[in-house]
């Protein structure tokens, strides 16, 4: 729905990110945050997008 209602602004799409039932559980423990499924498809757009220069 997201995609469809952009797509009439032109805006451009760098990725879709699903629903993470598991980040609430993250939230305080950095590690756990950066080994969620939201922070590895972050890092993934991240470093498909040009503009970006994130440090592996």
């Amino acid at each position: 729905m997201v995609k469809h209602d952009l797509k009439e602004f032109d805006v451009p799409i760098l990725g879709e990110v699903g629903f993470d039932i598991k980040i609430e559980d993250s939230i305080g423990d950095v590690k756990k945050l950066l080994e969620s499924d939201f922070a590895v498809k972050m890092k993934e757009i991240v470093l498909k997008s040009s503009g970006f220069d994130l440090k592996t």
